[in-house]
């Protein structure tokens, strides 16, 4: 999987959870077959678990895709311990970009903003999101980049809280 931040949960064929893990980035699952049936994966990802701000045509929506590959095969060893998410502490603030189609000005204030977002200060790292403002134009999945900046920032919001 090609992404960050999703959860995968595996089922065996008589619909016992066998196994569950917390994904950051690019990561692998590896894990036996015991018994023969139909298995079934679930995901959760983006845009979570809020149904309320899911679109009539969820699979759609989105602001990238995501890239799964399913081998069958091989021998393997059940996981282990999932590999953690970084340590990170949370700003609380959100650094929002105005939108200005007509010249890279918002380019430029985007990078000016990462080193206020995102450092290192006594080996503990600092976040905060940045996002732009002002951007209706449609995406390939589903609303507008506004839209989806709205999501991200309603999550931000409920992560702080």
């Amino acid at each position: 999987m090609e992404k960050s931040d999703y959860d995968v949960h595996l089922y065996n064929p008589s619909g016992t959870l066998v196994h569950s893990e917390q994904y950051y980035g690019i990561d692998y699952l590896e894990y036996p077959a015991d018994m023969t049936g139909e298995w079934k994966i679930k995901i959760d990802m983006f845009p979570g678990w809020d149904e309320s701000k899911w679109p009539d045509n969820y699979y759609l929506y989105g602001s990238g895709t995501y890239i799964f590959d399913l081998e069958l095969g091989g021998d393997f060893e059940a996981p282990t311990i999932p590999d953690s998410q970084p340590d990170i502490q949370p700003i609380a603030q959100t650094f929002i970009v105005q939108n200005d189609a007509t010249s890279n000005q918002d380019e430029y204030a985007y990078l000016a903003a990462v080193p206020a977002v995102n450092y290192l200060e006594s080996d503990q790292r600092y976040v905060a999101p940045i996002v732009y403002q002002g951007d209706d134009t449609p995406t390939h999945w589903s609303g507008t980049i506004d839209d989806t900046t709205e999501y991200l920032i309603d999550d931000w919001d409920t992560y702080l809280s």
